[in-house]
């Protein structure tokens, strides 16, 4: 049994802000650069939240992450499969877009629904943080990260 890195609710630390802050910068300079493609009938919002959909996953699960401690290589590693020096060349990682990718799959579902106009930005973000709760309840019922299985 395992004991880093596992959920433990006497210890949770309070996420920084400033971490918050960072990732809100880059993820909005590239939703910015991508937002035209929204404006594509039919299709366009379906291809916006795939292309999003590593990194929309990969935010609602970092309060787990952060609630059992893992260091952002780990991250990465459970994220992409393997390291990719930083969050910006994770865009260029063909994992990122792997269909096969459980955080692809629930990034996917999360962003495309928070496109949907008027209920997308009201309703959905509190439905999506449940629903990574879930998630996360999923993992570790499962014996954990992919990640900490593989190393440990």
């Amino acid at each position: 049994m395992r004991l880093e890195h596992q959920w433990k609710e006497d210890t949770m630390i309070e996420q920084s802000p400033l971490k918050d802050l960072n990732l809100f910068k880059k993820a909005m300079i590239v939703r910015l650069l991508t937002l035209p493609i929204q404006l594509i009938p039919f299709v366009g919002g379906a291809i916006y939240a795939a292309m999003h959909a590593t990194f929309t996953g990969w935010d609602y699960m970092d309060r787990y992450f952060d609630a059992i401690q893992l260091s952002m290589h780990d991250q990465r590693v459970e994220i992409f499969g393997k390291d990719c020096r930083t969050d910006c060349w994770g865009l260029c990682m063909p994992s990122a877009y792997d269909m096969n990718n459980e955080y692809a799959r629930f990034g996917f579902v999360c962003s495309y629904l928070e496109g949907l106009p008027i209920v997308g930005w009201t309703v959905f973000p509190l439905t999506n943080a449940v629903a990574a709760a879930l998630f996360a309840c999923d993992i570790e019922k499962s014996g954990g990260l992919v990640c900490l299985r593989e190393n440990g």
